[in-house]
């Protein structure tokens, strides 16, 4: 099934230094955002989501609080 995983194993791995240099440019060049109260319908204005998480502009997850 699920092999366990020791935590500090996870903790000690540099993701960056297992990459090819251009990789790691383009990781670096990630950003995540997190956008608050953000309305997404004109016809009822008072909708909206409470958190919006982005990666590089394109929303990937919501949150309600």
């Amino acid at each position: 099934m699920y092999e366990a995983v020791n935590q500090r194993e996870c903790e000690n791995q540099d993701i960056a230094h297992s990459m090819n240099p251009d990789n790691e440019r383009l990781y670096a060049a990630n950003r995540l955002t997190v956008t608050r109260q953000v309305h997404y319908s004109q016809r009822e204005p008072m909708k909206s989501l409470d958190l919006v998480l982005s990666l590089n502009g394109i929303p990937v997850a919501t949150a309600e609080l």
